[in-house]
């Protein structure tokens, strides 16, 4: 198996568009037992690629909401380089497409509860208290560990 490259996010964009092509191939020479399981497979799939867009587009809207920020902005840049990283690894590591499909809820779901919790509840002031820093990005370092050790 080849090593994990890191890619950025115009790059994730193209190599979520390819997987997703290569998959509806795949699945089109797939004997099924009915065209509505085809379509079942062929939708689920669809559902990853939006995932990954869905991913990556929420990740740079809440970095580029907090550049202004003090406090805010490393703790941005560091939900969207590990909604990076995981998607990096879901289309580069993980093969089987049912499998990335629940990797990627799951990360969606925490990305999604680290994004609304800090746009809506906290304020700048907060933050820096709930990580005992100034910055707050540890604090988001501690959630993601936890998501790659459920996965």
């Amino acid at each position: 198996m080849a090593d994990l490259i890191i890619l950025n996010e115009g790059q994730l964009r193209k190599l979520a568009t390819v997987v997703y092509y290569r998959e509806v191939v795949a699945i089109k020479n797939i004997q099924f037992g009915s065209e509505q399981e085809r379509v079942k497979y062929l939708r689920d799939c669809r559902s990853n690629h939006e995932s990954i867009m869905g991913l990556l587009d929420a990740g740079v809207g809440f970095q580029d909401g907090f550049q202004d920020d003090e406090i805010k902005d490393p703790i941005a840049h560091d939900v969207f380089s590990c909604v990076k990283s995981c998607v990096n690894s879901a289309l580069q590591m993980v093969r089987n497409y049912t499998l990335r499909m629940n990797y990627l809820k799951k990360i969606k779901e925490h990305s999604n509860f680290l994004i609304n919790g800090y746009t809506e509840e906290a304020g700048s002031e907060e933050l820096g208290e709930r990580s005992g820093s100034g910055d707050g990005s540890s604090a988001v370092q501690k959630c993601y560990v936890g998501v790659y050790q459920e996965a």
